[in-house]
């Protein structure tokens, strides 16, 4: 790997925490804050008992679950639906709200 390699990584890595850090506090400030993932999705049961943002607890934040952002994990419902939080409606109406 060389430095312009490492340093285009760098780049793509700062460019996705500024986004997430800016989609978890508009979220956290934005009126709809008691909204979940879940809730707007209309997920059902069945998807909700196997979820990891369920299960974690991090619904109104699913974004911080691993594999999530990146879309790798193809175990989860979320990214089957839409391969990325970047091309998720939830993530974006957080970002965006």
């Amino acid at each position: 790997m060389t430095i312009e390699d490492s340093t285009n990584r760098v780049g793509t890595l700062k460019e996705a925490l500024d986004n997430l850090e800016k989609a978890t506090d508009t979220f956290l400030t934005s009126e709809k804050k008691n909204q979940k993932c879940w809730q707007l999705m209309d997920c059902p049961k069945e998807e909700m008992e196997i979820c990891p943002a369920v299960l974690q607890n991090a619904e109104r934040r699913c974004w911080l679950v691993a594999g999530t952002m990146s879309g790798r994990n193809n175990n989860l419902v979320c990214v089957n639906r839409a391969g990325s939080c970047k091309n998720c409606e939830y993530y974006l109406k957080c970002l965006l709200s």
